[in-house]
């Protein structure tokens, strides 16, 4: 679905900014690196490889941050969607800690990156807290919580 046409109800964080616009490209240029989307993976990937020296063009068929990205809540985890518990099954202990190890490593980023360049972004630090949704067994609770301690 289109996030021009999704509801006031569902409005996330990133379709209450005004985004800067960009000119179409008229004409051929030179880059280092093309970058398809204008999302927060596509911006990111751009901000780290011009801060690597490399020359590099973003194309985005909409505003910036109106695909996906407009979609999200702008909250960082390092928990996954799927469960901790999920992911150790699929990929074992130190899949699953690799993968825990790689969010709160990009947490961390973003963190040092907004105070680096003086970006205000809200940016905090908060606790999280995980419920089981209604019919979910309270088991799923327990079972996140010990994958969790394996984990760490």
């Amino acid at each position: 679905m289109k996030p021009s046409v999704l509801s006031q109800h569902t409005r996330s964080v990133w379709m209450s900014v005004d985004m800067p616009a960009f000119p179409t490209l008229q004409e051929d240029t030179a880059t280092d690196v093309c970058i398809i989307g204008g999302g927060v993976a596509g911006l990111t990937t751009a901000y780290r490889l011009s801060r690597e020296g490399k020359s590099v063009v973003v194309l985005e068929s909409g505003t910036l941050g109106s695909g996906m990205t407009s979609l999200t809540t702008a909250h960082l985890s390092h928990v996954m969607d799927r469960g901790m518990a999920a992911i150790e099954r699929l990929h074992g202990e130190q899949g699953a800690r690799l993968a825990v190890q790689s969010h709160a490593t990009a947490i961390e980023w973003i963190a040092e990156t907004a105070a680096k360049e003086s970006i205000a972004c809200d940016f905090e630090r908060v606790d999280g807290y995980l419920f089981a949704s209604s019919g979910s067994p309270a088991r799923q609770i327990d079972d996140e919580w010990q994958a969790a301690r394996r984990i760490r």
